[in-house]
């Protein structure tokens, strides 16, 4: 699977194993940043690579707490960024489920597109 210009992959541990990534633009993550800070970021930089990372941690742990009501004991890695054009995510041939989805307040404010979050258990 070909990722976006920003990948963060996050892998998960325990009864359940496996990965999972969201893949954004530059663009949108400059656009989430300056809307979760509160001020006009401008380019992605380490505050919006630490904006990014942090999202898709909380996404993951909201994950881990969710998945052990349904009794699976599962623990989360610390987030990996992933730059560049064209660049493969998982190898081919591997399935994944393919997650798209956008924070309607953050398209509101900001014009922020579409996220896509991959799923990938082993």
């Amino acid at each position: 699977m070909l990722g976006n210009e920003v990948n963060v992959a996050i892998g998960i541990t325990g009864d359940l194993k496996g990965q999972f990534i969201l893949s954004v633009s530059k663009k949108d993550v400059v656009s989430l940043t300056s809307t979760v800070m509160s001020w006009s970021i401008q380019d992605f930089d380490e505050m919006a690579r630490s904006c990014i990372a942090e999202t898709v941690n909380m996404l993951a742990g909201r994950a881990a707490i969710r998945l052990e009501q349904y009794g699976l004991s599962t623990d989360v890695t610390v987030p990996s960024i992933i730059t560049g054009s064209d660049v493969t995510v998982f190898p081919n041939g591997l399935q994944s489920l393919i997650i798209p989805f956008g924070l309607y307040s953050t398209i509101q404010q900001t014009g922020a597109g579409v996220f896509s979050l991959t799923v990938k258990a082993t």
